[in-house]
């Protein structure tokens, strides 16, 4: 029995939940269960305490695995695999390889499924066994395929933090601008109408959807990008073409977009016709198997559930034969039966039906619309609603790249969260390391009876802990309260505040005055925030680096030429080829731009290891186009540390004063 999905805001789903069990009652509801089996990561960690390794020597074969990985033959892996060639294998690590292989695949505890519910007209004990989870929730014991198979209904009641993403930009447009405004600003999430929008159109042909609900990652981007056809239908298409095994198919109907001649495979196969001839949705390949291969909807079914469903890939051979044998005897030619097969195997993994990504591409749209009207805003929400694919930095860099300043945070200004407006966003008390909750209530409690009109009438008004209190000033939270004093300054009368007994008096004087140089000021705000504010990573380092290496948005004048490059970190995602060799995508940004990366077999030999401990990187690459749309293909990379520290050392040498 198909299951039904519901999403809602990420942070009202707990809500939800408990409403439904308050309406039927624990009698008649259960929720799913999720089964977690000890995968080659967990298996090599369990064994590894066992044997008594530290963490960072479990993490030296771990943090090499992926997540993805599904292999049992651990040993021969890590010792014919480059991307464990930087690995010390002594004996400890082999036994801990060989015994984890024996557990690999164990059933290790039932856990709580994300959001899918079971509600039955009587007693659920009569139609599945309940346990009670540790965290109090009643679940069964199935998980949600055995509860599918089953008969029984599964309602996923799923958290999406787009949504709550879209509910909190639009808020806060209407907090910014108001009623007076509210004729030709105020948003209504009903009356947006993104599809067709030419602002929203212009950002989604650019690429530029990063923070955009389902349609950000790299691959996606570009994809976009390079089609440069963004109505509902295509977005609809691509959304379900972006699957790991259909990269191949992705190239095909790129070239068919710009116009190059296709035929349908077969004209029974007319169905694939608003594909550009390529199965993209779920439904094509139950209906591929119908129609070629003469099966029954129930068994087409059943094949298509094998291809997305990792637990039955053992019966995927089983199905290829089926079909092609059946398609053999339709008269289908051998030639289009393995073309066809092709196209069903790229599903292999996961996929979509057409209005899972009809209703997704809309929300995508929606997201977009904010985006490109409402930047600041918009982007603010994102960070504040956390769980996208990119970091808060990545963000933030976006923003910056849009016009919006960034303003740090203030123990007047601030919220919790981030918030956005009129080019402005201030980033909000949640982003700063280490501050604990109670301290941010606090202060969010105490302003409802007034703004802090200085810094002393801050100290009389909150009682902090001294860690508390020295991690807002070292987020520069108090410097509009007192801007004539330095951190230093600053930092000496709230620690000697804090630190006092009894009565407490502000300090009117402190021993050092003087400013934080550039250096301390970037250590500073990594320790506080987790990466810079007030420079770029990576411009700290180009005065000391030769002119050569350009910048990224000049990528596009050197198109089949190698040239050197820095950049920070944002993303990666290792995949293998068509031969299984492992290779990597990896995107960087420097001042001036992001820009994506790969590191093909070879070179991900050399360098792959690198990305695992390096976040600041020198490459030379050659610069390719696709479809118009640029990317470099990595031929050295190094740490742009090591480099810089290397021509110090070189340049120290040649001082005439040695």
């Amino acid at each position: 029995m198909p299951d039904i999905d519901v999403d809602f805001p990420w942070d009202e789903r707990d809500s939800i939940l408990e409403y439904v069990f308050k309406k039927y009652g624990k009698e008649r509801t259960a929720m799913v269960s999720s089964q977690i089996f000890l995968e080659p990561r967990s298996a090599v960690r369990e064994v590894g305490k066992v044997h008594g390794l530290s963490n960072e020597e479990i993490k030296s074969i771990t943090k090499r695995i992926g997540w993805y990985a599904s292999r049992r033959d651990l040993e021969h892996w890590v010792r014919t695999d480059q991307r464990f060639a930087n690995v010390d294998l002594d004996e400890t690590l082999i036994r801990v390889l060989r015994e984890s292989e024996k557990i690999v695949g164990v059933f290790r505890y039932p856990s709580v499924h994300p959001g899918g519910v079971v509600i039955v007209p009587d007693k659920i004990r009569k139609y599945v066994p309940v346990l009670v989870a540790p965290k109090g929730v009643q679940i069964v014991e199935w998980e949600k395929d055995q509860v599918e198979d089953s008969g029984l209904l599964k309602i996923d009641l799923l958290g999406n933090r787009s949504l709550a993403v879209v509910r909190d930009t639009i808020r806060q447009v209407n907090l910014n601008y108001g009623e007076a405004a509210s004729r030709s600003k105020y948003v209504d999430y009903h009356r947006i109408q993104p599809v067709g929008d030419e602002k929203t159109k212009t950002l989604m042909k650019a690429g530029k959807t990063m923070g955009v609900f389902y349609i950000e990652s790299p691959a996606t981007r570009q994809l976009l990008a390079k089609a440069g056809v963004v109505d509902f239908e295509h977005v609809v298409i691509y959304s379900s073409i972006i699957r790991p095994a259909a990269n191949r198919f992705t190239n095909i109907m790129l070239a068919r977009i710009h116009g190059k001649d296709w035929e349908l495979i077969h004209p029974d196969l007319h169905f694939l016709a608003e594909s550009y001839g390529i199965m993209v949705y779920e439904e094509q390949v139950s209906m591929a198997a119908m129609t070629m291969a003469g099966l029954g909807y129930t068994e087409a079914e059943a094949l298509r559930k094998t291809m997305s469903r990792d637990s039955m890939q053992h019966l995927v051979l089983f199905w290829k034969k089926k079909f092609t044998e059946g398609a053999l005897r339709q008269g289908y030619s051998s030639n289009i039966v393995k073309e066809v097969w092709d196209m069903i195997a790229s599903f292999i993994g996961y996929s979509f039906c057409k209005p899972h990504s009809a209703s997704y591409a809309m929300l995508s749209f929606t997201c977009a619309y904010l985006k490109a009207h409402f930047t600041a805003e918009f982007l603010a929400a994102v960070i504040s609603n956390q769980g996208g694919f990119y970091s808060s930095y990545a963000y933030m860099s976006e923003a910056r790249r849009f016009g919006v300043h960034i303003l740090p945070p203030d123990v007047n200004r601030s919220h919790r969260e981030w918030r956005g407006g009129k080019k402005k966003i201030r980033m909000g008390l949640m982003s700063i390391k280490r501050l604990q909750q109670k301290a941010v209530d606090s202060i969010l409690d105490e302003r409802k009876a007034g703004e802090f009109d200085s810094l002393n009438d801050f100290l009389s008004r909150v009682d902090l802990d001294l860690a508390d209190a020295m991690t807002l000033t070292n987020a520069g939270c108090f410097k509009s309260l007192a801007s004539e004093l330095t951190h230093r300054e600053l930092a000496y009368r709230v620690a000697g505040f804090y630190l006092q007994n009894g009565d407490r008096e502000p300090l009117t004087a402190s021993p050092v005055n003087y400013e934080l140089t550039a250096e301390d000021q970037y250590r500073l705000e990594l320790e506080t925030f987790g990466y810079p504010l007030s420079v770029h990573p990576v411009a700290r380092y180009r005065p000391m680096l030769s002119r050569r290496i350009k910048y990224a948005r000049d990528i596009p004048k050197f198109i089949g030429q190698s040239i050197y490059l820095i950049g920070v970190y944002i993303t990666r995602k290792e995949t293998e080829t068509r031969k299984s060799n492992p290779m990597e995508f990896l995107t960087l940004e420097d001042e001036t731009d992001i820009y994506e990366c790969v590191l093909f077999p070879e070179v991900f030999h050399k360098f792959g290891d690198m990305l695992h401990w390096e976040t600041l990187f020198i490459i030379r690459g050659a610069v390719e186009e696709s479809f118009g749309v640029y990317s470099v293909t990595i031929e050295k990379m190094g740490s742009l540390h090591q480099w810089v520290r290397r021509l110090n050392r070189v340049s120290r040498s040649l001082s005439p004063d040695k």
